[in-house]
């Protein structure tokens, strides 16, 4: 569950459940948390821009205060053993560069 200001959301309903793409909340001192988007792009020679994903997630019905409000395009996701995204281990990563 992701938790900022009033709003609560769970990934899933910000995720679109896509092997390439994950949601995850990190730390923020004014609303609690904010939604994080970490995506792998096919194209590393373009990788996917800011708004391009806003574009997305608006065209697939996500509400406003459910759009991620920052974005990480990496080469991999982590897995563990049975291939579950490690959402840990990215919110560590991620909640030490804010």
């Amino acid at each position: 569950m992701i938790f900022w200001t009033s709003f609560e959301s769970s990934p899933p309903a910000c995720d679109l459940s896509h092997s390439g793409r994950v949601v995850v909340g990190l730390p923020d001192r004014m609303r609690g948390e904010r939604c994080c988007a970490v995506v792998i792009c096919a194209d590393a020679a373009e990788p996917m821009q800011f708004s391009e994903m806003v574009e997305f997630c608006r065209s697939a019905g996500l509400a406003n205060q459910k759009l991620p409000e920052q974005l990480e395009v990496v080469s991999e996701l982590p897995r563990n053993a049975s291939g579950k995204i490690l959402k840990v281990q990215l919110r560590e990563r991620y909640a030490d560069a804010t």
